[in-house]
């Protein structure tokens, strides 16, 4: 289970994430994003801080939401390991990692 929670604060909007990023969740997330940057002028910062786990297709979302202009933050270790992933990885390593996770 996921629970999304979007705030606009004025200067940004917020996505906030707590529970497991998997399966039909990372859809909610996606419409969640793409309504926040589509509906604002705002930087949109998607908070990983309550993410107490990934699949790899929500591992791939957030690559996306970061090449989007997504700013994603985070101070839990699950977060920083994330963020540090998408930063440093192409999206070919993402894809292999993909490919292990389907075999």
């Amino acid at each position: 289970m996921l629970r999304i929670t979007v705030q606009d604060t004025g200067n940004l909007t917020e996505i906030k994430l707590e529970g497991v990023l998997q399966g039909p969740w990372n859809g909610e997330l996606e419409r969640c994003w793409q309504s926040a940057r589509n509906e604002t002028n705002n930087p949109v910062v998607v908070d990983l801080n309550g993410v107490d786990w990934l699949d790899i297709s929500g591992l791939e979302l957030l690559k996306d939401v970061y090449q989007e202009g997504g700013q994603l933050t985070g101070r839990s270790l699950l977060a920083q390991f994330v963020i540090q992933w998408i930063e440093d990885r192409s999206l070919e390593d993402i894809e292999r990692l993909s490919a292990l996770d389907d075999a």
